[in-house]
């Protein structure tokens, strides 16, 4: 622990003037108020009074004395001579030489409430609060260093030498490191940690250590990088730090150790020191395996995104290539509606007239290629992602063994249909398909393909189906996993019992909420209801928007507003 962290510059600012001060720093510590002017009217020559008021002045801003009264800062000694009425000030070095400066000293020691460093009983409360920063904070020496003196101005206590300061503050940060290190360490056996510390290793035959190996991310979405990000999962949680109890241990200096192991040379963390490398290892793989884990869900999401966007392009491009077939059966079907609303055919002539027009082979053709088209083509064409599904086998077995998914009350049956692909690929005998969850198809647009004419199940499609409904619950946090930065539950982060008491009426007052609960809900659903009869009343008038039957269903369809200019 080095003990000595000032600069040269630094070392030859402590207790001196770095410049002229500010007007308000002047206004707040060079002023000198009734009781400093009472005390002054005790000596009657100008360089004495103004020698005594540059002293105390130096006091209050330094938090210390000068050695040479002529460092101060001629800006100073001009608003200290105005406030003292005093035209002339040169005369005041003849004080800066004689020993009166020292007696004032002492005067102001006594008068003021200043005390010596060394012989304060106010340090042991300093000494308490840089403790519990340096414990709780990865702050630097210096911070602590700028802090420990900015206390010492303010509460009257003399700055001691720069070099007592530096121990001091080395010595707590030591005292600090050694308890957080020694508690990490007790959370690990001696296998695991000897397992840690081969990490570090580079093994025969490999350019890179292991730690080094952990930490290499994927750049690039595809089945290869999904598949290694997922073995390095795997071997991180092979160290068994997932389930560790970090609780009571400072976030801030966990956070600092998990920095440094993810960037430094493996060689740097090998030289720490035996329980210094050892908490780095610790934390770092732990926070390692939730960013791989964060990683995997980012590829995924990445590759499902680029799947659904290619079914969607090779959907189009297939509907375009049929174009100049659509195009022609629309027309004969129009022919025939033409005949069938001629008035003057009579009804056992129509059919008769259309064959002789459009046979009757063709006709059958036209409707059969219309039917499919308005049938089979979705707006998202999901029946074109059975040309992904085999790159999706290449990492779905993996992903459905290395993550799992864990959700709020209302995902269950998402959950369930997950689980149930994970059976499919991990059970003998395999469950049969048609027992699969069926909830999970919640519109028209996915039945029309996962579900055959016969109501059969197609294993490809329901696998898409419920990637896709699990991929956007993720994204709307109603699932999550464990451990993860990104994908992880939010309500860890909100406050629960005694501490949410404590909190919740400071949080209802900045909310401008009650803390009665009910009360809140009746307020809301007035509002609601409120709202609700607006827009019902409205309704009509609004040609924008309106109810649309689909099939069973009832939806509201609104139209694309014009724009404003």
């Amino acid at each position: 622990m080095p003990v000595n962290f000032l600069t040269p510059e630094q070392l030859a600012q402590y207790g001196h003037y770095a410049g002229e001060p500010s007007p308000a720093q002047l206004a707040r510590y060079f002023y000198l108020d009734d009781t400093d002017q009472a005390t002054l009217a005790a000596w009657r020559e100008d360089h004495t009074r103004l020698g005594f008021a540059l002293q105390l002045s130096a006091a209050r801003f330094l938090g210390t004395f000068l050695a040479d009264l002529q460092e101060t800062p001629p800006g100073v000694v001009t608003y200290l001579a105005r406030q003292l009425d005093i035209a002339e000030t040169t005369d005041w070095q003849v004080y800066a030489e004689s020993k009166t400066a020292v007696r004032h000293r002492q005067f102001v020691r006594q008068q003021y409430g200043y005390e010596e460093f060394h012989q304060s009983q106010r340090v042991f409360t300093l000494l308490r609060q840089l403790y519990a920063r340096t414990w709780l904070t990865a702050e630097k020496q210096i911070v602590l260093f700028d802090y420990a003196t900015a206390w010492l101005v303010q509460n009257k206590v003399l700055l001691p030498g720069p070099t007592v300061l530096e121990r001091f503050i080395a010595r707590l940060t030591e005292r600090a490191d050694q308890r957080l290190w020694a508690r990490i360490n007790r959370l690990v056996s001696k296998p695991q940690a000897e397992q840690l510390g081969s990490l570090l290793v580079v093994e025969s035959g490999k350019r890179f250590s292991g730690l080094e190996l952990l930490r290499r991310r994927e750049e690039h979405a595809s089945t290869r990088t999904i598949n290694t990000a997922m073995h390095r999962l795997s071997a991180a949680r092979t160290f068994g730090l997932g389930t560790l109890d970090l609780a009571g241990l400072p976030v801030g200096r966990l956070k600092a150790l998990s920095r440094y192991g993810l960037t430094a040379w493996a060689s740097a963390i090998d030289d720490l020191g035996q329980e210094h490398g050892l908490a780095t290892l610790l934390i770092t793989v732990r926070e390692l395996e939730a960013m791989i884990q964060d990683e995997v869900l980012d590829l995924l999401l990445l590759i499902m995104a680029d799947k659904f966007k290619d079914a969607a392009k090779n959907g189009l491009k297939a509907r375009l290539q049929l174009l100049t077939e659509v195009d022609a059966a629309t027309g004969q079907v129009c022919t025939a509606c033409q005949f069938i609303l001629d008035d003057k055919l009579l009804a056992n002539e129509i059919r008769q007239t259309i064959f002789a027009q459009i046979p009757r082979e063709s006709l059958a053709q036209a409707v059969t290629l219309l039917s499919q088209e308005i049938s089979r083509q979705g707006p998202h064409y999901y029946d074109q992602l059975a040309h992904g599904y085999r790159s999706v086998r290449q990492f779905l077995p993996t992903l459905l063994q290395t993550v799992a998914f864990k959700s709020v009350s209302n995902e269950a049956d998402l959950l369930s249909a997950w689980r149930f692909l994970y059976r499919l690929d991990h059970e003998k005998p395999q469950p049969d398909l048609q027992d699969a969850p069926q909830s999970v198809i919640t519109n028209a647009e996915w039945r029309r393909v996962v579900l055959n004419s016969e109501k059969i199940i197609d294993r490809r499609y329901y696998t898409f189906c419920v990637l896709h409904h699990l991929l956007a619950a993720l994204q709307r946090r109603d699932i999550f996993v464990t451990p993860s930065l990104r994908w992880q539950d939010q309500r860890q982060q909100l406050l629960s019992g005694e501490a949410w008491q404590k909190a919740r009426p400071h949080v209802c007052a900045a909310l401008g909420k009650s803390t009665d609960g009910v009360q809140e809900m009746d307020k809301l659903a007035k509002q609601l209801d409120q709202l609700y009869r607006q827009v019902a009343k409205r309704f009509g008038q609004n040609k924008l928007v309106s109810i649309k039957k689909e099939g069973e269903f009832e939806r509201i369809s609104l139209s694309r507003p014009e724009k404003i200019g």
